[in-house]
C-alpha cells in the first residue's frame, strides 16, 4: 500500500509517507481491503472529509463494492487508532519503567558515595598523625594572633614614647 501526500498547489506527487510498523501490521491483517489515494485519480477528492455523489455518478453495480470497501476502510481505521493507543501506552509503561531503573541505580550510587565520604572522613579523624597536626596549626593560629596583639601593643608604645 502507498500513501502519498500531495499539495493541493501543485500537480505533482509528493515524496510518498513513510508509515510505521504498526501500520503495515494492520494493513497486512486486513489483506483484502486494497485502495490507493493519488492526486492523478479521476475523481477529485474535496478537502471535506466526505465526498457526495449523484446517484448517476456511480453505476448502480459498483454501489456494494463501494459500501463495502468503505466500510472496511473505517474497521481498518479503528483498528489502528486502537493499536496506535495501545502501542503509545506500552511505550509509556516501558519508558516509566526504565526511568524508575535508573533512577534507583543513580540513588544508590549517591549512597554509596556518601559512605564513602563519611569513611574517609572518620579515617581521618582517627589517624593520630593528623589529629597531632591539627593541632599543631591550631597552636600556631593562636600564636599568630597573640604575636599581633603584641606587635600592636608595642607600636602603641612607641608612638607614645615618640609623641613626648
Amino acid at each position: 500500500v502507498s500513501l502519498f501526500k500531495h499539495n493541493n498547489n501543485s500537480s505533482h506527487m509528493a515524496a510518498p509517507v513513510t508509515l510505521p510498523a504498526v501500520v503495515h501490521q494492520v494493513l497486512d491483517e486486513s489483506k483484502n481491503i486494497s485502495f490507493s489515494l493519488h492526486q492523478s485519480s479521476s475523481i477529485p477528492v474535496p478537502s471535506q472529509t466526505r465526498m457526495y455523489l449523484k446517484s448517476s455518478d456511480v453505476e448502480s453495480s459498483h454501489l456494494p463494492t463501494v459500501r463495502k470497501r468503505y466500510s472496511d476502510l473505517h474497521n481498518l481505521l479503528r483498528q489502528l487508532s486502537t493499536k496506535l493507543t495501545e502501542l503509545s501506552g506500552s511505550v509509556d509503561q516501558e519508558f516509566l519503567s526504565s526511568y524508575r531503573v535508573h533512577m534507583l541505580s543513580i540513588q544508590m550510587e549517591i549512597k554509596n558515595l556518601k559512605l564513602e565520604v563519611e569513611k574517609g572522613e572518620a579515617a581521618l579523624k582517627s589517624d593520630g598523625t593528623v589529629a597531632k597536626l591539627e593541632a599543631e596549626v591550631k597552636w600556631f593560629v593562636d600564636e599568630c594572633d597573640r604575636l599581633k596583639i603584641h606587635c600592636s601593643s608595642m607600636e602603641n608604645d612607641c608612638k607614645q614614647l615618640t609623641d613626648r
